[in-house]
């Protein structure tokens, strides 16, 4: 029996509220739609779950009684690429061929399978072994889509053919007892959040096909120890691998020329790590909280250190930094304890507030006249601070009205 509706989608933002009216044309009972409760349940997982700074939660969502008995989804204060992703969805599956079926080598459920792309679009929670065939009833399987086995808690095994060429946003999202996969040589790049959560993934291959590494990618994989990123990588987004605390090693190829804010966020034994020449920046929060780095070699491409991008690196020991860097932004170095000397090169010209705060080891710092600003709280906490060379006249000095604490007794030693 059909039901008929009208596609509407109004989008409209105020205040930050963006509300989504959807309702679905032409819909029949055979057809097995994204409006089912099983992938409901997963947008609202993810709307919860998510770690957007914006408020990304599910308000006032009517109920699911059915596969089609659903007429409309409010949506509001969901940020904005994860609602285009859910209305991309469901407009998309709205008149494909999709059903839910049975497949040799996935084993504990069933998966929705479109059969004019070749695309797994949703898997059901209790698969356990996903060994997934290059072909289903005489059909390519060519991608995964987004979220498609996000939440399969039990899954363990996860076999890809080399037809995959392309794998969704938060496909494995919350895989929590994979332990290794193999990515297929035509991926080409691994999508938004495709294995956050996997937090006992220990082994994964990025093949040369992939040029970039998207955001929260590997976010959360505790168990990861060493990756290996290929050099045909030119982009690893933000927060790519933040909170991947036992990665000890990685390499990162003179092919990558960006590296987003948090992406290695609280990698807390990550040593010892060395950024290549072609990247021109370090990103807010890139290494914070990195507490096992010991050194790290900042190449002459890069142009700013931003915001809290060493922040509480406690056993970071030494850092160079290069004539190409002209700012460093607030809380660079705060809590670098184990930091002793540092030289500020000519070309910096401004300092943030709180950089060096809590650099409880920093003896002597040297700093260039080419400075014309020096943030609020400084140097606070730098309580074994004995020395500040200064290339500048005491009149610049004073002009950079510089907050020393009271406790710090430090000597200033002018070279003009």
């Amino acid at each position: 029996m059909k039901k008929n509706f009208s596609i509407l989608i109004i989008a409209s933002m105020l205040l930050q509220q963006v509300s989504i009216a959807l309702q679905v044309d032409s819909m029949q009972k055979q057809d097995y739609k994204i409006h089912n409760e099983n992938k409901m349940k997963k947008y609202q997982s993810l709307a919860r779950k998510s770690t957007y700074e914006e408020a990304s939660i599910f308000k006032n969502v009517e109920k699911v009684s059915s596969i089609i008995d659903i007429e409309k989804i409010n949506i509001i204060d969901m940020q904005a690429e994860t609602k285009s992703m859910i209305a991309r969805n469901i407009i998309k599956n709205s008149k494909r061929a999709v059903e839910w079926i049975t497949v040799e080598g996935i084993v504990g459920g069933q998966i929705l399978f479109d059969f004019e792309t070749g695309t797994i679009e949703d898997t059901q929670d209790s698969i356990t072994i996903a060994n997934i065939p290059s072909e289903i009833n005489g059909v390519q399987v060519s991608s995964i889509g987004d979220i498609a086995f996000s939440h399969c808690f039990s899954l363990t095994e996860i076999t890809l053919p080399e037809t995959v060429s392309f794998i969704g946003k938060f496909a494995f999202w919350d895989c929590e007892s994979v332990t290794k996969i193999k990515i297929p040589d035509g991926v080409n790049f691994i999508s938004d959040g495709t294995f956050k959560g996997c937090i006992n993934l220990k082994e994964i291959k990025i093949p040369d096909s992939v040029s970039f590494i998207g955001y929260e990618a590997f976010y959360e994989c505790d168990s990861l120890t060493e990756i290996i990123i290929p050099d045909s990588i030119n982009s690893i987004g933000d927060s790519a691998f933040r909170w991947c605390y036992s990665l000890k090693e990685i390499n990162i190829p003179n092919s990558v020329r960006s590296i987003g804010d948090r992406a290695f966020e609280e990698c807390r034994s990550l040593i010892e790590i060395t950024i290549p020449d072609s990247v021109n920046s370090i990103g807010a929060w890139t290494f914070f909280y990195c507490e096992s780095l010991t050194k790290i070699k900042i190449p002459d491409s890069v142009s700013s250190i931003d915001d809290w991008a060493f922040h509480g690196c406690k056993n970071l020991k030494e850092i160079n930094i290069p004539d190409s860097v002209s700012f460093i932004g607030n809380e660079a170095f705060y809590g670098c304890r184990s930091l002793k000397e540092i030289t500020i090169p000519n070309s910096i010209i401004s300092i943030g507030d709180k950089a060096f705060s809590w650099c409880e080891s920093l003896i002597e710092i040297t700093i260039p006249d080419s400075v014309s600003s020096i943030g609020y709280d400084t140097f606070d906490g730098c309580n074994n601070l004995e020395t500040i060379y200064y290339s500048g006249t005491t009149e610049g000095w004073n002009a950079l009205e510089t907050d020393i604490p009271e406790r710090v007794n430090v000597s200033i030693i002018f070279k003009k």
